[in-house]
Order: C-alpha cells, then structure tokens, then sequence
C-alpha cells in the first residue's frame, strides 16, 4: 500500500464575529421617553456565539433632540474584534393633544345654538409633550350662519414646532327652540 500524504496548511483566524442588530437602524424615539436599547448579538465563524463577549456603548440623551449613535463591540477567542453602530434619532413625533372647551351649557360637541341668536365660539386648546401650548400653532376653520337651521362643522388645528398637525372638530347645530306664539 502506498502512504498518502496529506499537506495540512493551519491559517491564523484574521476575521472578527459577525454583529446583527436587534430591531430598526435607525431609530425613532420620542423626546423625553425611556430608549430601550434593542441590543445585538454576535456570532464569530470560528468560535460561534460571541454574545458574552458584546459590548455597547451609547450617548442617547432622550431629553434633547438629536442623533445619536450606540455602538456595539465583539471580540472573538483570537482577539478579533469587530464593531457595528446604531443611529437614534431623539424627536418630536407625536401630535398636539386638542381639547375642546365647553359653551356655557357646558357642551363641547355637539353645541347647539338657536336661529338668529349669537353663536360664540367656546374655542379650543391644545397640549404637546414637547413644546410649550402657548408656542403652538392654532387655526380654525368653518363658520356658523345662525340665520341658516343646519349642521356646522368648525375644525380647529394645532401643529407644534417639529410639525406634527393634532386637530378636532365641533358640530355647531343651529337649531329653532323658539315655541310658537298661539294667536
């Protein structure tokens, strides 16, 4: 029998672990919020499952917005490291909150008004989780012709410095509640 040789070539593992990010890059987070970092995980060819060996680091600041970046490390048995970074991206998402205000029957919508009486307009406000109510926005839309029986719809809009639009709307009925005189 003739011997077989084999020639056996040991090359040194050059290439750290692979990093996948958990959940979206980037990411939104509102302003003034907890961020829950979604985290990573790390897989080397080599030496597998590298989890122990993942670091984050992060400068996320959800009180200022901004963008930031979280960067996660791995580093593999042989002293290969890789890196991968995640974008944040701290703002205003969320929409004004509107409020209705009460007429003084104490209704918001819908409000009644009688026929050729005077409409007054009760108004609207709104609140916002990042800016200041008196910063926002308003405007209104629609009329009310109190000389005219009928629906009347009034749309008021707020819309905060980030541009996020929070609207409601108000039906205005005019209305005849007037008892007719017997002659």
């Amino acid at each position: 029998a003739n011997p077989v040789v084999r020639e056996v070539n040991v090359v040194a593992d050059k290439t750290g672990p692979v990093i996948t990010l958990n959940g979206t890059n980037p990411m939104n987070v509102t302003v003034n919020t907890n961020f829950a970092d979604p985290g990573a995980n790390a897989y080397d060819s080599c030496n597998g499952n590298v989890n122990a060996s993942l670091k984050s680091s992060s400068n996320v600041n959800t009180s200022v917005v901004g963008t930031y970046t979280v960067t996660y490390t791995a580093t593999d048995n042989n002293g290969n490291k890789s890196t991968v970074t995640r974008t944040v991206v701290v703002g205003d998402f969320t929409a004004p909150v509107v409020t209705l205000n009460a007429d003084a029957q104490g209704n918001t919508d819908p409000v009644y008004v009688d026929v050729f009486g005077t409409w007054t307009d009760p108004d609207a406000t709104a609140t916002d989780n990042y800016y200041a109510a008196s910063s926002l926005t308003k405007s209104v839309t629609g009329s009310v012709n109190v000389n005219v029986l009928g629906d009347y719809v009034i749309t008021y809009t707020f819309t905060d410095g980030s541009g996020n639009v929070g609207t409601k709307t108000r039906t205005v009925k005019v209305v005849d509640k007037v008892n007719p005189a017997v002659v």
